[in-house]
């Protein structure tokens, strides 16, 4: 298990991730890069599981990291060629300037904003790299103090509303593990990105 908690300003930003079962890497990544003027934040799934799989997310974080922008779209669509011929990935991507949120996704990975209650974000269907839609940006709102996080699908889809606003004051470290605890299935990679909004 992994964890890591650290700010960009305005942001507080925390992950925490576990391999499936009898595996000792993951294939979940995750991104979040400092635009100056804005936030890129992104969850990975590379599809399967054990060393191939966490190999092709470390060149995911990596490619996104070194052309990183607020263009998400651009950024989906030149990945989607990068992993052309692999075993291929979910994604989300979403960009933070205030005061919206904008995001887009394909595959089983989801963004949930939190504030008086939590709201979902679906991926669309597909697979990055081998199968692709049409891509459709979805804006929402981020006001002050909003938890925005994003799970892989080691992270069940069935989330109790109740639960997450009890632990929507939580440091986002504890926040990511509760998820992970209550939530997370064993036989897959599991993988939560928690950012709070704090100017």
């Amino acid at each position: 298990m992994e964890m890591t908690q650290p700010t960009v300003r305005p942001y507080q930003h925390a992950n925490i991730g576990r391999p499936c079962f009898g595996e000792t890497v993951t294939g979940d990544g995750y991104v979040v890069i400092d635009l100056e003027d804005s936030l890129l934040i992104g969850i990975i799934d590379v599809l399967g599981h054990g060393e191939e799989a966490h190999e092709l997310a470390r060149f995911c974080e990596s490619w996104l990291k070194s052309h990183a922008s607020s263009d998400i779209l651009g950024l989906m669509h030149e990945l989607h060629i990068q992993l052309k011929g692999s075993r291929g990935t979910a994604l989300t991507l979403a960009h933070l300037k205030p005061p919206l949120i904008r995001s887009v996704g394909i595959g089983n990975t989801m963004l949930y904003r939190m504030k008086d209650q939590p709201k979902s974000v679906a991926a669309q269907s597909g697979i990055l790299g081998q199968i692709m839609p049409t891509l459709r940006i979805v804006e929402t709102p981020l006001i002050a103090g909003d938890l925005i996080f994003l799970v892989t699908d080691g992270i069940s889809e069935h989330l109790d509303n109740w639960r997450l606003m009890s632990w929507f004051s939580l440091p986002l470290n504890r926040f990511c593990v509760e998820i992970l605890r209550e939530y997370g299935k064993e036989h897959d990679d599991a993988t939560c990105l928690a950012v709070r909004y704090l100017p």
